[in-house]
């Protein structure tokens, strides 16, 4: 059956406390706003070496990973959470030292029929949102925040069927009768992760 997206919710956050060649590991997730929209650039760079007048080899590498959240404006406190700056009660203090934080983010697509595509970001750090306010009039335009993420790869390298490496992000399909909801966004997901959420065995793909 074809299944077209139809929308987008469920926008969490984890915060990653730590992430090397022993392991990562992610705070418990948080929901961060109301989403409207979501935009995630996947490229890959390629480059051709010739010689004897022809392609004789194609080089490819990562590409710019980065995602893009159209959501409800954060309250600052909120906001300097995601971007690491520090707070003097309820005001967001942006300095020269802002602490180096990075999160894990998920969220789910909902398709056609009813059932979600759900996604995992595994590294992600948030960019200062920028502001194109318009003075007020008698219109019913509003203005969002999009909230832009550069997303990276794991440190940690995962045991990814058979093998390691690390990890940049992670789809699961959702089919009609299941319902991942509550499981999913209660722990940031992971390769490992996933095998306990689908109830597989060890070793299953």
């Amino acid at each position: 059956m074809a299944k077209a997206f139809k929308g987008v919710d469920k926008f969490f956050v984890a915060k990653i406390t730590s992430d090397t060649a022993e392991g990562i590991v992610y705070d418990t997730p948080f929901q961060v706003s109301a989403i409207q929209h979501v935009t995630r650039e996947d490229s890959e760079e390629s480059a051709k070496v010739f010689g004897d007048n022809k392609v004789q080899i194609v080089v490819k590498g990562e590409g710019t990973q980065s995602a893009t959240f159209t959501t409800f404006c954060l309250d600052p406190v909120d906001l300097a959470k995601l971007l690491g700056h520090k707070t003097v009660g309820k005001a967001m203090v942006a300095t020269n030292r802002a602490e180096d934080v990075q999160f894990g983010i998920m969220y789910r697509l909902k398709n056609s029929d009813g059932t979600y595509v759900y996604v995992a970001l595994a590294k992600a750090k948030f960019l200062a949102p920028s502001e194109d306010v318009e003075t007020e009039n008698d219109g019913t335009d509003v203005t969002l925040m999009e909230l832009q993420a550069e997303l990276l790869s794991t440190v940690y390298e995962f045991e990814i069927d058979g093998s390691k490496s690390a990890y940049r992000y992670l789809q699961l399909k959702e089919e009609v009768g299941e319902n991942y909801e509550d499981t999913f966004f209660a722990e940031m997901q992971t390769p490992e992760t996933l095998k306990t959420l689908q109830n597989l065995e060890e070793g299953g793909a």
